[in-house]
């Protein structure tokens, strides 16, 4: 109801109105003071850990920053201290220094080198990381052995597809393969959540502050809203018999759908704040903040479940930097156009959650007096609350440490642990350019006035001349008495060994050797077999560190998808069932890109019977360790069902009998056709001789017959000449008479 018609109305009516708000209102505030005190306390107590300042010096290492080269990264005349306590620091001119200020690159070459052989190995270019198992069902597997009729049990009678009585065994496979099936479907849907929000990009993000700064933060499962592609088909609508062909085709509609699904994103450690006191586990302290920042065209546009409306509008007239706090991260620089965003997830009072959300309220159970929730604070405002999404109430966030830290959730990166050969590398390099910039030039010792310049400069240039003074070189009759050159000695090569020592100690204090970085060295073995034990034995560390990994991310994660997928009302009954998440297959793939070398033997070893050894799976390992998709060569579908209807294939001892078989019932048939042919040719010739005798005769006597007809034509004309004769007498007779 708006302010103006409050007014219309009676006091009491009024009161009765705004008291439920007012109430509201002040839960929200107590809400956000609560929320506010344990942001500040979790804040503080990340700064008073040191880990910030060892952030710090990491983030310059990898970049090549220190207190000789931090002028090159200033763009302002004074910049900001790297401690709390410290004052502006005033950028100088590099030009008023002239020793040397150059900046291995030593830590950002290391940290890239893990970053990137990790990623190699425990991101596998395709394939699942993980599986989902059927839990074993102790009832199935001992009724899997079982060969009792079914009937027995049931009652009733049950015959099999072949019209045998179906046994127990029978029920209990058909069981267990519709688990196994469930589960298979399930893990696929799983790593298509995984395929659409870009896993291992996430991850390559997680795993490379992992090196840099010891450790990475990863938050999810979140809901995301995708959008997809329908494609629909409509029915063709009834035409008359004058409608042209063209128009009666169904038309096709395109449409946008928007779904929730799950996702995963990679979070900056600078932004993530666990509760105090959590020591290693984040999990123990039971509530976390998240940073972020936000423009006011963002804060505007927020709206569904959970946001609150009205204190957006209310952030949005106070404006931004009205609560900011020093978050201290240097790769993200504050806007002033920017509001300071926390996100905290953890237990507050069922009240408060009452107050800022009450539709989820209303689905909370009764008898418990706090919640798991997602608040978020804007200016000190609650401007959303909302339930988690998965009912174990785990915090959403899983924290990958590349070293553990005694004590700390925060681990130890590649950069801290060569802190002190990036040092010695600098110092020996900034020394040997200072040697090698004076050795380069010489020193020139004169007596003063003794010498005079015949172009009046003292400048030391080529070809000068110079003169010397009679009256100020008294007692002097050699020049090179007055005037001398001495050369400063050159250091390279002694603090060369300096330099190379540094290189060694950034070898030994990140246990990444050369080797692994595609270099070799004096160390590196001759032969094969040596150098592969050598390059396994390079890659302990980077193995452990893939194991943890999967051991502080991919498993956990795995679980909270598979959590959603059981709670997703989308998601088909079929797949959803009691499921165990199996990610050795995380492990074996970096054990495969570790040992690659061996998978080779295994791949010929399978062709023989008696290792039982799938050659398939063999050569998808060995695809899969060379960094290949293994779909790219394996047969299609349909090729699969044409392979299977042909005959197997037959064993080569087999196939050559049959070869020798059959050329010798070739060359038995051969020679049968021949003697076939012979005695065909003898008959055809014994035919033809006959076929021209017969052909003779019937010629003989067809000429006699025709002669025998010819004979019977003549005496036909001449008893028809005769003929004619007698009936032209019989005329004549006949007209005598008839004139008579």
């Amino acid at each position: 109801m708006n302010p103006a018609d409050l007014q219309d109305l009676p006091e009491e009516v009024r009161a009765e109105i705004e008291r439920p708000q007012a109430e509201r209102a002040d839960r929200l505030h107590g809400l956000a003071t609560h929320i506010a005190k344990l942001r500040d306390e979790a804040v503080a107590a990340r700064k008073e850990s040191g880990i910030e300042a060892t952030w710090h010096d990491c983030e310059e290492a990898y970049l090549g920053i220190d207190d000789l080269t931090r002028n090159d990264f200033m763009a302002a005349k004074w910049a900001k201290p790297m401690t709390m306590e410290g004052g502006l620091i005033k950028k100088t001119n590099p030009a008023d220094s002239t020793k040397a200020t150059a900046f291995v690159m030593v830590t950002a070459r290391y940290v890239d080198a893990g970053t990137a052989k990790v990623c190699e190995t425990a991101l596998p270019v395709d394939g699942k990381p993980f599986t989902l198992k059927a839990t074993p069902v102790p009832e199935l597997s001992g009724a899997a052995e079982d060969t009792t009729p079914a009937e027995q049990i049931t009652g009733q009678p049950m015959p099999g597809p072949d019209g045998q009585p179906v046994a127990v065994k029978d029920l209990a496979k058909h069981q267990i393969e519709k688990a196994e099936k469930a589960a298979e479907k399930a893990c696929d849907r799983i790593y298509d959540w995984m395929v659409e929000y870009k896993h291992p990009a996430e991850m390559r993000k997680v795993i490379f502050d992992g090196a840099r700064l010891g450790v990475g933060v990863i938050h999810g499962p979140i809901p995301e809203a995708r959008k997809t592609r329908v494609v629909r088909r409509n029915a063709p609508a009834a035409v008359s018999p004058q409608t042209p062909a063209a128009k009666a085709v169904s038309a096709v509609t395109l449409e946008i759908v928007e779904k929730i699904k799950p996702a995963a994103r990679w979070v900056d450690p600078w932004n993530f704040y666990p509760a105090p006191g959590c020591g290693e586990d984040i999990h123990r302290g039971g509530h976390a903040f998240e940073y972020d920042r936000m423009l006011a065209a963002e804060l505007a546009n927020l709206s569904g479940l959970g946001w609150i409306k009205p204190a957006i509008m209310e952030v949005l007239k106070e404006g931004p930097n009205k609560v900011n706090l020093e978050q201290g991260n240097p790769n993200e620089p504050q806007h002033k156009k920017q509001y300071d965003v926390w996100h905290f997830t953890g237990k507050i009072a069922r009240a408060a959650f009452e107050a800022a959300n009450g539709d989820q309220a209303e689905e909370l159970p009764e008898g418990i007096d706090e919640v798991q929730a997602v608040v978020t604070l804007v200016n000190d405002r609650v401007v959303r609350a909302i339930r988690p999404v998965l009912e174990s109430e785990r915090l959403p966030y899983r924290v990958f440490n590349w070293r553990r830290r005694a004590g700390h959730w925060a681990g130890v990166g590649v950069a801290e642990q060569i802190k002190t050969p990036q040092k010695i590398v600098n110092a020996a390099t900034r020394a040997m350019m200072n040697n090698a910039g004076m050795s380069a030039g010489s020193q020139i010792v004169s007596i003063a006035g003794a010498l005079t310049p015949a172009d009046g400069s003292q400048k030391i240039t080529p070809d000068k001349q110079w003169w010397l003074d009679p009256a100020n070189a008294a007692g002097i009759d050699d020049v090179r008495k007055a005037f001398a050159a001495f050369e400063w000695p050159n250091k390279t090569p002694q603090l060369m060994t300096v330099v190379e020592y540094g290189f060694k100690l950034a070898e030994e204090h990140s246990s990444i050797p050369l080797i692994t970085q595609g270099q070799s060295g004096k160390t590196t073995p001759d032969t094969f077999g040596g150098q592969q034990l050598q390059d396994n034995n390079a890659n302990q560390l980077l193995r452990d560190v893939g194991f943890g990994l999967n051991d502080d991310v991919t498993t956990p994660l795995v679980d909270d998808f598979y959590e959603w997928l059981l709670l997703d009302p989308d998601v088909p009954d079929e797949e959803k069932g009691d499921y165990q998440v199996d990610t050795s297959g995380a492990l074996a793939i970096i054990e495969k890109a570790l040992q690659d070398q061996f998978i080779p033997q295994l791949v010929a070893a399978s062709k023989d019977p008696a290792y039982d050894l799938h050659p398939g799976r063999c050569m998808e390992a060995l695809l899969r360790s060379k960094r290949l998709s293994p779909e790219q060569f394996q047969l299609t579908e349909s090729e699969k069902e044409a392979r299977a209807q042909q005959p197997p294939p037959v064993p080569p001892q087999i196939e050559a009998a049959k070869i020798r078989a059959a050329s010798a019932e070739k060359i038995a048939a051969e020679q049968t056709q021949l003697a076939a042919q012979r005695n065909q040719n003898d008959i055809d010739r014994d035919t033809a001789y006959q076929n021209s005798l017969n052909e003779r005769g019937a010629a003989t006597d067809q000429l006699t017959l025709e002669t025998l007809r010819l004979k019977v034509k003549l005496a036909e004309l001449e008893l028809a000449a005769q003929e004619r004769i007698s009936l032209q007498e019989a005329k004549v007779r006949l007209a005598d008479t008839t004139m008579k």
